[in-house]
């Protein structure tokens, strides 16, 4: 954490770093579901803090955004003016979408507030003294590693349910597949089809056994497979859609 004097207190911004890349506004989403804000610098000092502690020379989200279109007015998200920038050469650059600032290096770039950058995540703590200060700290990184954790979790659980519904899908398909060629005659037409079709094994539960079967025995079996498979199919997706918010297609 970044710790200054201000005003007889102990001001700390503990930040968090996070390479993957995303749009200013789902990064300042996420910031906020972290309890936390876009990164915001306010002096020289803080500025190089921050830039020691990146390790890769990623562009990383800032909370300053453009207040006038085409002009070199700018502002924190939350409102504040500021005083202290520190600009690249020849920016901020005018352009109808580049109203969102990006740090890379230490220097400031006006940027498409759609594009993807990594971000910066703070939160500022006030305390009469560093004891404070350093219980407050710890309290930070533990929301902030709970909520990782938490993101990590919900990836994972999201990766295993689209490998699970594409196994769904591939079945499905191949069970379509095999209902039109039956339909169309192609598997059960011919005496050799219809022997074989005849000397299908079945497996029922945990037993197989032999038996004959019609045509229309094969097609209502298979019919009735779509049906159940298809019903499975958007009970996963309403599952999806109330545990993380969305449905996976």
């Amino acid at each position: 954490c970044y710790q200054k004097n201000q005003s007889g207190l102990i001001v700390a911004k503990c930040y968090y770093f996070e390479k993957f890349q995303v749009t200013f506004k789902e990064a300042n989403e996420l910031c906020k579901s972290m309890n936390a804000t876009l990164l915001s610098i306010n002096d020289e000092e803080e500025n190089e803090f921050v830039n020691r502690k990146i390790i890769f020379n990623e562009n990383y989200w800032t909370a300053a955004v453009r207040i006038i279109r085409n002009q070199r007015l700018f502002a924190f998200i939350n409102g504040e003016i500021f005083d202290y920038t520190r600009w690249a050469k020849n920016e901020p650059q005018h352009g109808q979408s580049l109203n969102c600032v990006r740090s890379t290096n230490g220097l400031w770039f006006a940027s498409d507030c759609s594009e993807k950058y990594s971000f910066i995540c703070e939160a500022t703590f006030f305390a009469s003294n560093s004891s404070n200060i350093q219980s407050s700290s710890l309290s930070a990184s533990s929301l902030i590693d709970t909520h990782s954790k938490h993101l990590m979790s919900l990836d994972e659980r999201t990766t295993k349910a689209n490998k699970y519904l594409n196994v769904l899908k591939a079945r499905d398909t191949k069970i379509v597949e095999l209902m039109t060629k039956i339909i169309d005659g192609e598997e059960i037409n011919g005496d050799t089809q219809l022997r074989r079709a005849s000397n299908l094994k079945r497996v029922i539960g945990k037993r197989s056994v032999d038996t004959s079967v019609t045509s229309e025995q094969i097609i209502k079996e298979l019919q009735e497979n779509v049906l159940r498979l298809t019903a499975f199919s958007y009970a996963l997706a309403f599952f999806n859609l109330v545990t993380f918010g969305f449905v996976i297609l």
